[in-house]
């Protein structure tokens, strides 16, 4: 038991660093994140040599078929069958699972944006560029700067587009320096500065598509975090509901029947020893994703260095925490331990939602905490989008919180046959499946199909609905309640603002003085249009160039009104992500609106026990 906690250790205290990150954001600023950032730009020549010298077409095949593997994607594909076809032991391992990985997503998200260490093509953008300016200033004729003086930790990017801290280098998100922009030297340096920061970004290819505009920060790596706890914490979990022997015996047969050789003795291993071998093999697995993320260069090998360490340590926690979260939320305690394995049974009073409400409780204060970037990135987003699905799959698997469960009599007194009333709605339900389904329809593999086009439809359906009925109910409230509730995290370049009044004014000015020399032409027309084009000018300057922004009138377009109530908006001080949308609103739906889904999704577990005639209670 004491080995238990040691192991747990580090991970509680990296999730209590986590939960607290924004009152300890300038500790680790000033440092911690110096050091990994020297790390970060001395192993960009790593990551140029190591794709020079492996890269061939057979890798890229392997390693993008990799990448498609530690995606979102591919673990919700694979992660709602468990609870559709597991029995009630499958679903509170899975949903066990789904709160790993939305922990693990928010904590990995937390750490990238307190770090705020680039990528490495654009980390090598504007390395190059600040060698270039200093090159630049010494053709100018100022003095020589001390060497390695540009590659400091104030020289080093924070921003995930990387070349953005350099006001001679304005650069775009994924990091490239936009056409044109000059540097501060004499001499043409400027065009020379952006000639070596677009070669030291070719000298580091971006083989993944999705990563050559990306806004997120490197440090540490998620794909590596997750390509070791998932499949490593799966395992695990397994082991804890009694699932292993029965995965052992659908890949190597009994110990009985197998002859001898390997598939014997894996088949022969008990569960604990099983589980190990899981372990030892996701370790390797994310041996190969990590090395697969430098071949892509999207991560130096310091991010990888942190993402797996993170990993491991937040597994050794999660080994204690997963299950007693998901069966105490999920209002179940476990009975009849026995051969590895354990039923599971509701325990018949209010102390699972009283802890679904503390999970999720603890959750809004995670996200409340949750750093601000040194620039905008989208790290937060993802933080918000896995918590609520995982708050909806707990709701889901509590019975006092589950519609379907309510609607089936599925109540803690209603199990094992205590209620007759219950178990006759059950079976006919069940009746009433399997007489509408025919027998050859119902194959695993088509009902997992159609439960994946009903949540992608579903999906679309609860977004448009959270989408009309959040922004007039956010509009209700006050702008200082508005200001309390919108998330810090959001950095103000990432916000859309009006135009400022000053544009509106110099525009303006430089028509006008366009038309003076029309004005001075024989032709009438010319002095006509100089006094409309002044008369425009004095609107604009009038008030102090108030006029620009006013609230167009009852005759003004349906985009005008709209980017005037933005305007409004911003002026109350809520941040806007674009004239439409606000920040406080975008996270909220999509807190609201994944967290639906995902409880839909598990819901949908009763319906395919009855059709397929899996015990439910």
């Amino acid at each position: 038991m004491l080995a238990d906690f040691l192991l747990a250790g580090p991970g509680a205290l990296l999730l209590l660093a986590c939960i607290l990150a924004r009152p300890i954001t300038g500790i680790v600023r000033k440092h911690v994140r110096p050091p990994v950032l020297k790390l970060v730009h001395k192993q960009i020549e790593d990551v140029a040599r190591l794709q020079s010298r492996w890269r061939n077409v057979l890798l890229d095949v392997l390693v993008k078929i990799t990448a498609s593997t530690v995606t979102v994607e591919w673990y919700l594909l694979t992660l709602p069958p468990v609870c559709w076809f597991g029995g009630v032991s499958g679903a509170v391992a899975s949903i066990s699972v789904v709160q790993c990985m939305a922990v693990s997503t928010y904590m990995a998200c937390v750490l990238k944006d307190l770090l705020s260490c680039p990528r490495p093509a654009p980390a090598a953008c504007a390395v190059s560029a600040a060698r270039q300016r200093d090159r630049d200033k010494a053709a100018a004729g100022k003095a020589e700067p001390p060497p390695g003086a540009s590659l400091g930790p104030s020289a080093l990017p924070s921003s995930p587009s990387a070349a953005s801290l350099f006001d001679a280098l304005p650069s775009s998100p994924s990091g490239a320096v936009l056409p044109g922009a000059g540097g501060k030297g004499k001499g043409g340096g400027g065009d020379a500065a952006g000639e070596a920061a677009a070669a030291a970004r070719a000298a580091v290819q971006v083989l993944e598509e999705a990563y050559r505009g990306e806004i997120e920060y490197g440090a540490p790596s998620m794909h590596t975090w997750c390509a070791l706890i998932m499949p490593a914490y799966s395992a695990l979990a397994a082991a804890q509901v009694g699932g292993l022997p029965l995965l052992q015996r659908a890949l190597f047969g009994s110990s009985s029947s197998s002859t001898s050789g390997l598939v014997a003795w894996l088949a022969g291993l008990d569960s604990g020893a099983f589980a190990a071998l899981l372990v030892a093999a996701a370790v390797c697995w994310s041996c190969w994703v990590a090395w697969s993320r430098l071949y892509l260069g999207v991560h130096t090998k310091v991010d990888l260095a942190l993402g797996g360490a993170a990993g491991a340590a937040v597994l050794g926690l999660w080994r204690l925490l997963g299950m007693p979260m998901a069966l105490g939320a999920g209002g179940m305690v476990p009975y009849g331990v026995g051969g590895g394995g354990v039923s599971l049974v509701p325990d018949g009073g209010s102390g699972g939602v009283a802890w679904l409400a503390a999970v999720g409780l603890g959750y809004l204060v995670a996200l409340g905490g949750y750093p601000r970037p040194l620039a905008h990135s989208t790290s937060y987003e993802y933080a918000v989008i896995f918590l609520g699905a995982a708050l909806g799959g707990l709701a889901s698997i509590n019975t006092r919180t589950s519609v379907t469960a309510a609607m089936l009599g599925l109540r803690p007194e209603a199990q094992h046959g205590a209620d007759s009333a219950a178990a006759g709605r059950v079976a006919a339900l069940r009746a009433a499946l399997q007489a509408a389904v025919p027998p050859a329809v119902r194959h695993p593999l088509l009902i997992a199909l159609a439960n994946f086009v009903f949540i992608a439809v579903f999906k679309e359906a609860v977004k448009a609905v959270v989408l009309a009925v959040l922004p007039p109910l956010f509009s209700l409230a006050p702008p200082a309640l508005r200001r309390a509730w919108q998330p810090g995290a959001v950095h103000p370049s990432g916000c859309w603002r009006p135009a400022p009044p000053q544009r509106a004014q110099v525009v303006a000015t430089v028509e006008a003085v366009g038309f003076e020399g029309a004005a001075q032409s024989p032709s009438g027309k010319g002095a006509a249009a100089a006094g409309l084009r002044s008369r425009g000018q004095a609107q604009a300057v009038g008030d102090g160039g108030k006029a620009a922004t006013a609230p167009p009138n009852a005759g003004s377009s349906k985009a005008e009104r709209a980017a005037a109530r933005a305007a409004a908006l911003v002026e109350a001080g809520v941040l806007m992500k674009s004239p439409s949308l606000p920040y406080d609103v975008d996270f909220s739906r999509k807190f609201v609106n994944y967290g639906i889904v995902v409880y839909a999704a598990f819901e949908l577990r009763y319906l395919v026990w009855q059709l397929l005639g899996i015990e439910s209670t």
